[in-house]
């Protein structure tokens, strides 16, 4: 897994962009600065795509 690009944001959040083979993550992380260290070590993680997300109370369906 290749940690691409990836950074802090607002200080508690990590926004991120991992490639594995030729499939590329976009994503952010909530409330979990405190692992960014795993991308920057490069450490095995696990990702989890929801099927729906809501921000606020805008929701909007992920195919």
């Amino acid at each position: 897994m290749n940690s691409g690009y990836s950074r802090v944001v607002k200080d508690n959040h990590i926004k991120f962009s991992l490639r594995q083979e030729n499939i590329l993550f976009n994503g952010i992380g909530f409330n979990m600065a405190r692992k960014f260290h795993l991308l920057q070590e490069q450490k095995p993680i696990d990702i989890v795509s929801p099927s729906m997300r809501t921000f606020g109370t805008m929701k909007n369906t992920c195919n």
